[in-house]
């Protein structure tokens, strides 16, 4: 990864479209300072997408297929910066990887890579896009949320697993 060229990147995205608009919208306020670090003229409002706090379900039940294990749930989009590869390789080097489920919630381009780390694992990981059923399912019952991401704005997986009291292992 060049930061120059990440640098060059953010000065032509804010100069030829941030600065033409009225009002710029950023998910935090880290978001603002980075496009006003690039020279950000038009007024940033913070505005967060929240998290549903329905989510907290009490007293859910497992699935069947995690019984028996210790489940981590990992939720967010398969790129690059979100690591989840990290997760996978520290599950295949534990020797306790025949007890662990992992249930890695999401979509992306790294989808097909991941699968495929996924199967040198003794339990197969859940991949995929989580209902939001089933997302309120593993959040209750889970035994530890992981986030591996490298880079990250809002956190709104982390702050949902939280609001349900999962413990969360955070990079």
């Amino acid at each position: 990864h060049s930061s120059y060229l990440a640098a060059k990147m953010y000065d032509y995205a804010v100069a030829h479209f941030y600065n033409r608009v009225d009002a710029v919208i950023c998910p935090t306020e880290f978001a603002a300072e980075k496009l006003r670090q690039h020279g950000l003229t038009t007024p940033a409002h913070i505005v967060s997408n929240g998290y549903s706090p329905d989510l907290d379900g009490g007293a859910s039940q497992r699935a069947p297929a995690d019984e028996g294990f210790f489940q981590i749930v990992c939720i967010g989009r398969y790129s690059w910066d979100k690591r989840q590869d990290v997760l996978i390789a520290a599950v295949r080097g534990s020797r306790y990887a025949d007890r662990i489920k992992l249930v890695i919630g999401g979509s992306g381009p790294r989808d097909a890579e991941l699968r495929a780390r996924g199967k040198g694992l003794p339990r197969p990981p859940e991949f995929g896009y989580l209902s939001h059923a089933r997302m309120r399912q593993v959040l209750n019952t889970a035994d530890l949320f992981v986030h591996c991401g490298e880079v990250e704005l809002e956190g709104m997986s982390v702050l949902a697993a939280m609001s349900v009291g999962l413990p969360a292992l955070i990079a």
